[in-house]
């Protein structure tokens, strides 16, 4: 495969690695929020996000790397995730806020299926990720 050069598990690996520390991270990032604050709590999860997204192109091609940073990713999204939770229960009128939530959990799952459909949209998908008779060859 074109990717890491690694077969289907590798990529799995690599995919779902976010979602363990994204899950995981809750309950402690609930607490660090709580005690540094929001705008502390905001700052360090937009430079794990910095790191974890940019940290991969130090070895490109290595898969552990990648899979690490991905790990990283996950940490500062579950921790964003709660700082939006939280922003909105400080912002929204105490009888909204369960709709202002539901909103905003909407909009997560919208924003990260939008890159995907703008690259089928705009007909780069096949090209980003090339699976096609040339690799069985």
């Amino acid at each position: 495969m074109g990717i890491f050069s690694v077969g289907y598990g590798g990529l799995a690996l690599f995919f779902s690695a976010i979602y363990w520390t994204h899950s995981a991270v809750q309950v402690p990032a609930g607490l660090l929020v709580d005690r540094i604050g929001i705008f502390q709590a905001l700052f360090v999860s937009i430079t794990l996000c910095v790191v974890g997204s940019l940290g991969p192109l130090i070895q490109p091609d290595n898969l552990a790397v990648a899979v690490s940073f991905r790990l990283i990713l996950g940490v500062s999204t579950g921790m964003m995730f709660l700082l939006f939770i939280k922003i909105l229960t400080i912002l929204a009128p105490p009888n909204q806020v369960a709709r202002a939530q539901g909103l905003q959990s909407a909009a997560f799952c919208l924003g990260t299926m939008l890159p995907y459909l703008a690259a089928i949209g705009l007909g780069i998908w096949g090209r980003s990720i090339d699976w096609s008779e040339k690799e069985k060859t």
